[in-house]
């Protein structure tokens, strides 16, 4: 999943807000810790998510 995150950040955008919207907490983790690999910037990813 990293390397789809750091390819496409937009869908890793939309996929934190999908999971966000979802309000299922395990996977949200999951998916920020992959996030956080992928750009070290979580705060950054979640900005984007807000825009998207």
């Amino acid at each position: 999943m990293t390397d789809i995150f750091r390819k496409d950040p937009v869908y890793a955008a939309a996929l934190l807000n999908d999971i966000l919207n979802d309000g299922v907490q395990t996977e949200l983790m999951i998916v920020l810790r992959q996030m956080k690999q992928a750009f070290c910037d979580v705060p950054e990813v979640a900005e984007l998510a807000n825009k998207t």
